[in-house]
């Protein structure tokens, strides 16, 4: 193997062109439309459809998330879309017509005769009578027919305890000898009196 002569440059051959720096940066314009008429290829990111708040709330309030932060990680988690045809439906139903005519229509305005006359304040005052007369009716048809609501409290103080006659020891060979004295003046003040007894056995019990 032999080497070239002493006359031999090694490297790359550096070409003046002779402009200097104003030709060079002439140059760089060039150079810079000459790139932006590439064309390069451009990554398109799939569209997606936006999120569907409603559905996902519902599926975080049917498992049991109550904080802030939970909701925060169910949505991570969980993440549900629109689909397209409720996009469709929506833009649909944003559709006015162009006769449209949008707010509140005018209210007629108050005759002054009436404002000058008090006519309100009778029609309230007449208002307010029959409500008054109606609801009395109403109490007064309730009385009529008995139909008054008992509270517990009224049921207990009505309430008699059942009392157990115990009766005292005797020898069975008195029980068909009568009685050889009466000390109440009728059978029927009898009867009373043995009543009124039974009922107060509750409180000497």
């Amino acid at each position: 193997f032999t080497l070239p002569g002493d006359d031999f440059v090694y490297g790359v051959a550096n070409h003046d062109k002779g402009g200097g720096a104003a030709q060079a940066i002439m140059q760089w314009d060039k150079d810079m439309n000459h790139a932006s008429k590439m064309k390069l290829p451009v990554l398109k990111k799939k569209e997606q459809q936006p999120k569907d708040y409603i559905s996902m709330n519902k599926a975080a309030t049917q498992s049991g998330v109550t904080t802030s932060r939970e909701l925060a990680q169910f949505r991570e988690v969980n993440e549900i879309r629109l689909k397209k045809s409720y996009e469709r439906k929506a833009k649909q139903a944003h559709r006015i017509p162009v006769e449209a005519v949008f707010g509140h229509s005018t209210r007629p305005s108050t005759p002054v005769f009436d404002l000058l006359e008090h006519k309100y304040q009778e029609k309230w005052i007449q208002e307010k009578r029959q409500y008054e007369l109606h609801t009395r009716e109403k109490k007064q048809q309730k009385m009529l027919n008995g139909k008054i609501y008992e509270t517990k409290a009224s049921l207990l103080r009505k309430f008699e305890p059942p009392v157990q006659q115990n009766s005292f020891w005797h020898m069975p060979k008195w029980d068909k000898v009568p009685a050889h004295l009466e000390t109440f003046r009728s059978t029927k003040a009898r009867d009373v009196s043995f009543q009124r007894h039974q009922q107060d056995g509750t409180a000497r019990k």
